[in-house]
C-alpha cells in the first residue's frame, strides 16, 4: 500500500486539495497582480500552502527594471534578498538549536560570548545585563539602527562600534525592534558553534529541508536569477545578488540581521517546518517545545507582541498579517519587501516576496498590500476548525 504523504513533506497541489476556496484564493493572488500591473511595485512572487501542499509559486512583473537594458521578468524561481526574514529563518533557529545542543542558554549574557563588545565604553555598562532572550525578543534596549558601515569597516570594527553604542532604555521594559541586537546574535552563533552563521544554518536547516536556493552571499552565477533591490543614491549601484543592508555588507554578507537570499518555494519549505513543529521531510530539525516557544508570545504587557525571532499576532490588527489570522499566527517581514506568515490554527502559511525597494526605498505600497493580501488569503481557508 502506498504511504500517505506527511503534511511535513511539502509538495505541489491545487487550492482545493490544500483546503482553500479556489475563487477566494484567486482574488488574493489578484490583489498582488493588480499592485504589479498598476506599477505600484515592480514585481512579486507569491505562494501559499496547507495540509503539506504548496499552491504556487505565482510570479508577477519584473525582477529588474533599471537600468533599462538589464530589465528582466520575475519568475517562479527568482531569488530574493530576504532582508530581515534572515532573523527568524537563520539567526533565531540557530540560537535555539544551540540551546538544544546544550551549548548556550537564553539567559546567557552578551558579555559571556562577546567579551570584546563588553570591553567597549558603553558595552561594559550593558553587556552583562542584556541576555540572548532580550536580543531575540527585541527587548535589549539597543536602538533600532546605527550606521556601522563606514568605509573600511569589517566585522571586528562593527562589533567594536556596537560596544560603543549606548542603550536607549533599560533591558526588558519595552520592545524596540533592533537590527543591532541580531548582528550580535549572528556573531554569537559563530563563537558558540565554531562555524559561521551561514554554514551552521545550511547544515542544520536548509540542506535537510531541500532548500537548494537559499544561502548567504549568492555566487556571481546567481545574479541573473536575483531580484534587484535599491539603486543607491550615493553610488548609483543597483544591488543585484548582493545584500542590500549595508551593515550586513560590513559583516561580510553573513550577518544575523540580514543577508539571507531565497526563493518563495524555499521560504515555504521553512514555514511548513515551523507549522510541523520542527519536523521536515527527512526528520526532526527542532524539538516541538522549541518551536512552540519561538511562536509563543514572549512580551505580554509590552508595546509589541514578540516571540523568539518571530512577530506573533496575538490579536494585534496593526501588523502586516492583517486582521483575519488567528492570535496564534506568527510571521516576519523584510525591508526589501518580503514577508512570510503562518497560522497554526488553520495550518496555512503565506509567502509574499516583492522587490518594492527597486529602484528606490521611497516606494511604500507594500505596506498596504501585505495586510490586504493576508486577509484575502486567510478568508480563502475552508474547514478551518
Amino acid at each position: 500500500m502506498e504511504r500517505e504523504p506527511s503534511p511535513c513533506e511539502l509538495r505541489a497541489g491545487s487550492a482545493e486539495q490544500a483546503g482553500f476556496d479556489p475563487a477566494r484564493l484567486e482574488r488574493a493572488f489578484g490583489l498582488v497582480e493588480e499592485f504589479v500591473s498598476s506599477g505600484r511595485i515592480p514585481g512579486a512572487v507569491v505562494a501559499v500552502g496547507r495540509r503539506g501542499l504548496l499552491v504556487g509559486p505565482r510570479a508577477y512583473g519584473w525582477a529588474q527594471v533599471v537600468p533599462e537594458h538589464e530589465r528582466r521578468p520575475m519568475t517562479n524561481g527568482t531569488v530574493f534578498d530576504l532582508a530581515s526574514l534572515t532573523k527568524p529563518m537563520a539567526t533565531a533557529p540557530s540560537i535555539l538549536k544551540l540551546v538544544e545542543l546544550g551549548v548556550l542558554t537564553l539567559q546567557d549574557s552578551v558579555a559571556r560570548w562577546l567579551p570584546d563588545v563588553a570591553a567597549g565604553t558603553q558595552g561594559r555598562q550593558w553587556a552583562h545585563r542584556v541576555t540572548l532572550w532580550h536580543l531575540l525578543t527585541h527587548t535589549s534596549g539597543l536602538p533600532a539602527y546605527r550606521n556601522l558601515y563606514a568605509a573600511g569597516q569589517g566585522p571586528a570594527e562593527v562589533l567594536a562600534e556596537l560596544g560603543e553604542t549606548p542603550l536607549s532604555r533599560p533591558p526588558g521594559v519595552a520592545v524596540e525592534y533592533s537590527c543591532l541586537g541580531f548582528i550580535l546574535l549572528g556573531e554569537i552563533v559563530k563563537r558558540a558553534s565554531g562555524e559561521p552563521l551561514d554554514r551552521f544554518a545550511e547544515r542544520h536547516f536548509y540542506r535537510p529541508l531541500g532548500m537548494e536556493h537559499t544561502r548567504f552571499n549568492p555566487p556571481p552565477g546567481w545574479a541573473g536569477r536575483c531580484a534587484a533591490t535599491e539603486r543607491y543614491p550615493d553610488t548609483g549601484e543597483v544591488a543585484v545578488g548582493r545584500v542590500h543592508d549595508r551593515n550586513a555588507r560590513a559583516m561580510g554578507g553573513v550577518s544575523g540581521n540580514a543577508g539571507l537570499f531565497s526563493t518563495a518555494e524555499d521560504v515555504a519549505r521553512f514555514m511548513a517546518m515551523m507549522l510541523c513543529e520542527g519536523m521536515g521531510s527527512k526528520g526532526r530539525l527542532l524539538e516541538v517545545e522549541t518551536v512552540r516557544e519561538m511562536r509563543r508570545l514572549q512580551t505580554p504587557g509590552l508595546n509589541e507582541p514578540r516571540g523568539l525571532g518571530w512577530v506573533v499576532r496575538d490579536g494585534d490588527p496593526r501588523g502586516s498579517g492583517g486582521r483575519l489570522l488567528s492570535p496564534e499566527a506568527f510571521g516576519h517581514t523584510g525591508f526589501t519587501g518580503t514577508s512570510a506568515w503562518a497560522d497554526p490554527v488553520t495550518g496555512a502559511f503565506f509567502v509574499l516576496l516583492t522587490n518594492r525597494v527597486h529602484p528606490t526605498r521611497d516606494n511604500t505600497a507594500h505596506l498596504q498590500l501585505r495586510p490586504w493580501f493576508h486577509d484575502a488569503a486567510a478568508a480563502a481557508v475552508v474547514d478551518a476548525k
